[in-house]
């Protein structure tokens, strides 16, 4: 099973594990003097082929039981089931950051590096450091990001373990590009793509020149934007790396910089591209931000028949991730949380009033304010009392936002 993960399998590794757990079962915990660690590590490793096969909702199931065997050993004595519990523990925290579940998370990461510290194990308590910095930087959180990172970075720096360095210079890269220091970012990936290149990692080169595409998308550099992410798709698609997912998400960044600079042909092969990538790996793959690119195309193209039939795409694509558990951070996501707790307050009426002004905001950006002015009217209305589909029917709205409000009004009991 452990092989088929390796070279990428994830999708056959799974029955392998299920094959697996179910084997451990039948024999019981008393079958042999390991048996109990054999059993509780098979729900540890169906939960990592789950998660690697794109299923990160299925996977918290066997790694919260594998979790509790494995405690339940460490209780006993056993101190590689101690370092096997944080790790179960550490495995469906990186779950939930999947699925944007971020608060609990973070709070399974810092429960974990705990039992790390306990143990006297410096190197795990800096690998959840540095997994801890990037759920700071998805809440936004710069500061903690930042000093979570830098603590991570000095220790493994002290450990003389240049990969896992290099894999913090590129999450501060990607921090530094978030807060708009875009020479400070460039300066961490490309101290990220030197280590790759001297240690000959292709996987993870590849990895840091996608996110220089999108720091060069950032600026405004589209050419060189493009120019990055071909490197990157050219390494995932070659032979000895063949990295559908990763290869999908490429070629989705190279498909919208193409929009961009018009060119409408090259943009559909890479986006048709993108689409046959991302079709194994389900929720993970965000198979809706592609087909809302084509959206963008089909109506650039002029074609609205089929940019209507991609923007529905998208949004069941979405609608089917949000209903299996996945978290949003999207701005109409947290408007829809303040609505429905205006809605049992009874406070509809000064929600109604705070929308409004929201529209004014002039601290969002042009594109966040443009999507609040085409949201907001739908929200007011169902504080009003209205639970008419069509709400959420409206083609300006952003696909993300129609499906928020589809969600809205299928917990408000609105008829399908």
């Amino acid at each position: 099973m452990q092989r088929l993960l390796d070279a990428g399998r994830a999708a056959d590794a799974v029955p392998a594990a299920r094959r697996l757990l179910a084997r451990a079962q039948a024999a019981g915990e008393s079958a042999f003097p390991e048996a109990a660690y054999d059993l509780a590590l098979a729900h540890l490793s169906l939960g990592r082929a789950l998660r690697r096969s794109g299923d990160p909702q299925s996977a918290l199931t066997p790694l919260a039981e594998a979790r509790l065997r494995f405690q339940k050993l460490a209780d006993a004595g056993n101190q590689s089931a101690a370092r096997m519990a944080s790790a179960s523990l550490t495995e469906r925290a990186d779950c939930l950051c999947d699925l944007r579940q971020l608060d609990p998370a973070a709070a399974a990461y810092e429960e974990a590096m705990k039992l790390d510290e306990q143990r006297g194990d410096l190197r795990d308590v800096a690998t959840g450091k540095f997994q801890l910095g990037t759920v700071r930087m998805l809440q936004r959180r710069y500061a903690d990001a930042l000093a979570a990172y830098t603590e991570a970075r000095e220790t493994f720096e002290r450990l003389g373990e240049p990969a896992t360095v290099a894999g913090i210079w590129h999450q501060l890269g990607m921090l530094f590009q978030q807060v708009g220091q875009y020479g400070t970012a460039e300066q961490g990936f490309q101290e990220s793509l030197r280590i790759w290149v001297e240690k000959r990692d292709r996987p993870h080169e590849a990895m840091t020149l996608n996110e220089l595409g999108n720091l060069y998308s950032a600026m405004g550099r589209a050419e060189d934007a493009v120019r990055f992410y071909r490197q990157a798709a050219d390494i995932y698609a070659a032979r000895d790396i063949a990295d559908l997912a990763k290869e999908g998400l490429t070629r989705n960044n190279i498909a919208d910089e193409l929009l961009k600079l018009g060119r409408h042909d090259e943009a559909r092969r890479e986006i048709q591209r993108a689409i046959e990538c991302k079709k194994p790996y389900g929720h993970a793959a965000e198979p809706w931000k592609t087909f809302a690119i084509l959206t963008d195309l089909e109506r650039a193209v002029g074609n609205a028949p089929a940019a209507a039939q991609a923007r529905e795409q998208a949004i069941a694509a979405y609608l089917a991730y949000r209903r299996a558990g996945g978290g949003s951070h999207e701005l109409a996501a947290q408007l829809v949380a303040m609505v429905e707790q205006a809605l049992e307050s009874g406070q509809t009426a000064e929600m109604s009033a705070m929308l409004e002004q929201l529209i004014r905001d002039p601290d969002l950006d042009a594109a966040a304010r443009q999507r609040a002015a085409t949201v907001v009217p739908a929200l007011q209305s169902i504080l009003s009392g209205s639970r008419a589909r069509a709400l959420a029917a409206d083609p300006n709205l952003y696909f993300a936002d129609a499906a928020e409000l589809h969600l809205l009004l299928d917990r408000l009991g609105a008829a399908p």
